[in-house]
């Protein structure tokens, strides 16, 4: 684990600056003040890296100094293992890539499927009527099997009847709304 309290020790003893506020460890950037700023002003940024080897890259953007700081028993990956890691990394981006992309084409063979099972709606759907809105570019499915998913993975399929699909479903980045009687 990272003991942040030392990365504050060791900024105070490098640059004579003590951080104002807690450091998050989520790998995002994040910024801090310091004594020396004005109340609001937080020129400090950092990133957590909690992978091994654990460290913090640090920049303050107001005194121009910047590095990266390593927890005593820790240090900087050599040139072989970095190279190593970013081809890793690289291949699992493009493996999450291939399955994003497999999903995708699956939800869309599953929308154009619904899309052919539908037909043009007629304006005396009970959601329609309640509304007093007319029926343009929605389509009505008679009869669709929906699946409830529970947390342990166990679904149960509900029969709802007579859904409307407004048109922008179909689209790309869609919205989804569906209506039921």
């Amino acid at each position: 684990m990272l003991d942040t309290v030392s990365f504050g020790d060791f900024i105070m003893q490098e640059y004579g600056l003590s951080l104002v506020g807690d450091i998050k460890t989520d790998g995002g950037f994040h910024y801090l003040g310091t004594t020396e700023d004005k109340k609001g002003r937080r020129p400090f940024r950092y990133c957590v890296h909690l992978d091994d080897p654990p460290n913090i890259y640090y920049n303050d953007l107001k005194r121009g100094f910047r590095g990266t700081w390593y927890p005593q028993g820790y240090e900087a990956l050599d040139e072989a293992e970095r190279v190593r890691r970013r081809r890793e990394f690289g291949l699992r981006k493009l493996r999450q890539d291939a399955e994003v992309q497999e999903r995708q084409a699956q939800s869309a063979k599953l929308a154009r499927d619904l899309w052919a099972r539908a037909v043009s709606a007629s304006g005396h759907h009970p959601y329609l009527v309640r509304k007093e809105v007319d029926a343009y570019r929605v389509r009505q499915l008679p009869k669709w099997q929906k699946r409830s998913y529970q947390e342990d993975g166990a679904f149960e399929t509900v029969i709802v009847e007579d859904v409307l699909f407004p048109y922008r479903l179909f689209l790309p980045n869609p919205s989804i709304m569906l209506c039921s009687a």
